[in-house]
């Protein structure tokens, strides 16, 4: 079965959307056993984005034709909308979520079309997570908290404005990647294709947190 690894170069924040009392603002997302995790949603949705790059730029195959459904705005099928349906940005609905990362948005089917795809969540690998959960007083050796402050124009701190998170040391993660329909014989070589085009995981990318390196093993591990 396919398997994408994900290695975090750096501090990451995989998260949860979620606070701990009065300790966070917002916490790394985890599994029932308290170990990090990273939502196979979010990463499908970084795939999708990075897939619609790919075809605007001329970077990927034709999609034969006996795959082809074009939409009610009879639009072609890419290969994004082939794996993983129609996003929520892309129907109209969910458009009020400004909160949510657009990578984390849901997904759901095209009007009579539906992706073919399934990202599972990415987890630690076996042995790593073996270990602590037999050994549960390691696994606060994961996460680190971070707090930071708004600055004003005269340099000083505002007032109210501390904030607290909790994001993942660099660790390497693995999901699998399901086909529920038949699929082109290509369709991981096109997935290679874009991988390099995501250079971070989770949330605020934009501030330098996350960075990461995608690769695809189309033997699993």
């Amino acid at each position: 079965m396919p398997t994408l690894k994900i290695e975090l170069l750096d501090y990451s924040l995989p998260g949860s959307g979620k606070g701990d009392s009065a300790d966070f603002d917002e916490t790394v997302r985890r599994d029932s056993d308290g170990l990090p995790l990273i939502a196979g949603k979010h990463l499908k949705g970084l795939i999708r984005q990075a897939l619609r790059c790919g075809s605007e730029w001329g970077w990927l195959p034709t999609i034969a034709d006996s795959y082809q459904q074009p939409d009610e705005q009879n639009r072609p099928l890419d290969w994004s909308r082939l794996l993983f349906g129609a996003s929520l940005l892309e129907d109209g609905r969910n458009q009020s979520d400004t909160h949510i990362d657009e990578s984390e948005r849901g997904m759901t089917a095209d009007e009579g079309y539906a992706g073919r795809l399934h990202i599972s969540n990415a987890l630690l690998p076996q042995a790593v997570a073996d270990h602590l959960r037999n050994h549960p007083e390691q696994q606060s050796l994961l996460f680190v908290p971070i707090g930071s402050n708004r600055i004003n124009e005269y340099g000083a701190t505002v007032e109210h404005s501390r904030r607290r998170i909790e994001v993942v040391i660099p660790l390497t993660f693995y999901a699998t990647l399901t086909p529920t329909d038949e699929l082109p014989t290509n369709w991981q070589a096109v997935i290679q294709t874009v991988l390099p085009l995501i250079s971070a995981i989770g949330k605020q990318r934009r501030r330098g947190y996350g960075r990461a390196q995608l690769t695809l093993l189309t033997e699993g591990v």
